[in-house]
């Protein structure tokens, strides 16, 4: 309904660079709150192709949450 996937999909990728770039820029790991594992992917593959952070997944469902931390 009007949309909501791809506009949800869009915020994300936009949210997961910024923090990349602060996380890249300050070198302090960001922990996002727990989410869905489909949002976690999203974030993840977002941030795939950056060479200056990595992300990684912990916590136990349905309190798995995402992290991002620099290289």
């Amino acid at each position: 309904v009007g949309n909501y996937r791809a506009k949800r999909k869009e915020a994300l990728e936009q949210l997961a660079h910024r923090v990349a770039d602060r996380v890249a820029d300050t070198g302090a790991t960001h922990k996002f709150e727990p989410m869905p594992a489909m949002e976690r992917k999203i974030l993840h593959n977002a941030l795939a192709h950056r060479l200056d952070v990595e992300t990684y997944s912990e916590g136990k469902e349905p309190r798995r949450y995402l992290a991002v931390k620099k290289l």
